[in-house]
């Protein structure tokens, strides 16, 4: 299934602020909705005083309610409440929503999103189209999609021969014997094919 990377900008979208600070970045890293509002957790990096003005600027915004700060030289993170803007109900309509998929920057939002299907991305870029100013950054596959032969073989091997039951029915070492690699090597590979594969399962629970 695809992943698309899109670049918005709607009305209502308070991360137009970013357009006066060029060096700062917005992330999403994590956010929780209730009813018509939304509490989000963001991490901003830029220059100290740019950051610092932003934040002034948050503070005040209609839309914001509730907005706590903690400041770390380059970077801060906060923790804020505000109105959730329409254009998550679209997205959420068709497709899911990367974890740490959501930047602000510039002016414009950043999402990266999985479709539920193709007819679902076409759909959502249907949407965007006849509402808001956007652009295609990126269309490819979901890290899942893009394991290597040997990442496959190294994983099924590992679940075959017992290295995911409880308790354990083969050792790492054992396995990395299996495989013909060394231990390092193998667990390498294990935690970068986690690393994929964990997001997917975290989008369909």
């Amino acid at each position: 299934m695809e992943f698309l990377k899109l670049k918005i900008r709607h009305r209502g979208c308070w991360s137009k602020l970013t357009k006066s600070y060029p060096t700062v970045t917005m992330s999403a890293i994590t956010t929780q909705r209730e009813s018509d509002t939304c509490s989000t957790i963001l991490r901003i990096t830029g220059e100290s005083v740019e950051i610092r003005n932003l934040l002034q600027e948050l503070r005040k915004h209609s839309d914001i309610g509730d907005f706590q700060l903690k400041e770390i030289s380059k970077e801060a993170t906060i923790r804020l409440v505000c109105l959730c803007t329409p254009i998550i109900d679209l997205i959420q309509k068709f497709a899911y929503i990367k974890p740490d998929g959501v930047a602000y920057r510039n002016g414009f939002e950043f999402w990266e999103v999985i479709p539920f299907s193709k007819d679902s991305g076409k759909g959502l870029l249907k949407e965007l189209k006849s509402h808001h100013e956007f652009e295609i950054i990126k269309v490819g596959k979901r890290d899942i999609e893009t394991l290597t032969e040997r990442q496959k073989e190294v994983i099924r091997t590992a679940f075959e021969l017992g290295y995911y039951d409880f308790p354990r029915k083969i050792t790492l070492t054992q396995l990395s014997e299996k495989l013909n690699m060394s231990p390092s090597t193998l667990s390498e590979i294990l935690r970068t094919v986690h690393k994929k594969i964990v997001p997917y399962a975290l989008d369909v629970l």
